[in-house]
């Protein structure tokens, strides 16, 4: 299917280097493996917004502090599949203290200070790069606390239970990752 993919591209004049198209197709095949999985569950659990929250706020910060990469991108998607529900369902169920999800934010702002942002072997960062990444993800991190002192005031919905799952992902990630970047040095 990819090759002819490809070929249909290139036979319509769609001039496209195939490394960057098997790059291309292996984020989509991702992308769609990662929604076979997850929507059953995410109509099965009536999770709508819930995931939608938990995606739109979770990626931009994942993008900037890095964190843990698997080596499978199948055993990647898997997991991604498996905590997008995880966290959708449980922030549907349990609502979270706002003073956990505080605590949890402080933990995070100060990963991010020190350790962050964790890079990728296949992408080194250069000290501006992790600069950069750094300044965003605090700032990221500081609009959510905003964020969620206004939320918290006036709806008290799962919203912060969402956040306090994100940064417990991303506590994880960073200690994770820095610990397995140290390790394979």
């Amino acid at each position: 299917m990819k090759k002819r993919l490809y070929e249909y591209l290139i036979y319509n004049n769609v001039k496209i280097d195939q490394d960057v198209f098997d790059y291309g197709f292996s984020y989509f095949k991702s992308y769609m493996i990662y929604l076979i999985i997850t929507i059953p569950f995410i109509i099965l659990f009536k999770l709508y917004i819930n995931i939608a929250l938990f995606l739109i706020l979770y990626i931009p910060l994942r993008k900037y502090l890095g964190g843990y990469h698997f080596n499978n991108n199948l055993v990647c998607v898997f997991f991604s599949s498996f905590i997008s529900i995880l966290v959708s369902y449980y922030s549907s169920i349990y609502n979270i203290p706002y003073v956990y999800y505080l605590a949890s934010s402080i933990i995070v702002l100060f990963l991010t200070i020190f350790i962050a942002p964790i890079e990728h072997a296949n992408k080194k960062l250069n000290s501006y790069e992790k600069r950069i990444y750094k300044f965003k993800a605090i700032k990221i991190e500081i609009i959510f606390i905003l964020l969620s002192i206004i939320i918290y005031t006036f709806f008290k919905k799962n919203f912060i239970s969402i956040l306090f799952y994100i940064n417990i992902i991303n506590i994880c990630n960073l200690i994770i990752g820095k610990s397995f970047n140290r390790n394979h040095k």
